[in-house]
């Protein structure tokens, strides 16, 4: 009965993450429940995302992300080049690259063959990641608790993007930041 996540995808299903119980997808007639015996690597669901071909990636209490093609789930962590942690946010931008923010381990961003990871020794304001939005103009925003909000503009290299963070001192009431939204 707690729900920790909730996305609409560009079919109209509904896809509700919960605590314990696994993901949901709604489609208008009926529930349909994905746990572990469906092969999901755990029951806790803290974040949701669905990519441009209507795949959905989920952030597990398994640490890791895991990958759901329609079929069969896929898990990536240590072994594939992640980490073993829990992923509180999922993001996938414009150019079609999954973003994850970690409880302590940062960011990663995702390729369809890489995973790229990047903490506050490459300028991430803090690693533990909250919330992730893009902008009009492509650039990532990352939210972290505590540490305040990086901005992060592409490069030609996935391996060494742009970093600019704001904090306190830089105008923000807190450094505590748990979603972002980004307005017209």
């Amino acid at each position: 009965n707690h729900v920790r996540s909730l996305l609409l995808d560009r079919w109209g299903n509904f896809w509700i993450g919960t605590s314990g119980g696994g993901v949901s997808q709604y489609s208008g007639q009926q529930f349909e429940r994905f746990t572990e015996k469906n092969g999901l690597p755990g029951s806790y669901i803290y974040s949701i995302a669905v990519d441009q071909r209507n795949e959905l990636w989920t952030g597990t209490s398994g640490g890791g992300v895991t990958h759901f093609d329609g079929n069969k789930f896929s898990r990536y962590g240590a072994d594939s080049g992640f980490a073993d942690q829990k992923v509180r946010a999922l993001f996938v931008d414009s150019d079609s690259l999954l973003w994850l923010g970690t409880d302590g381990g940062g960011l990663a961003v995702y390729n369809r063959d890489s995973f790229y990871i990047f903490t506050t020794t490459n300028g991430l304001a803090g690693n533990w990641v909250k919330a992730i939005a893009e902008d009009s103009q492509g650039r990532i925003w990352v939210a972290s608790a505590g540490a305040g909000i990086t901005q992060i503009t592409k490069t030609d290299s996935l391996h060494a993007p742009d970093f600019h963070t704001y904090k306190l001192s830089d105008g923000l009431k807190s450094n505590r930041v748990v979603d972002l939204h980004i307005d017209r």
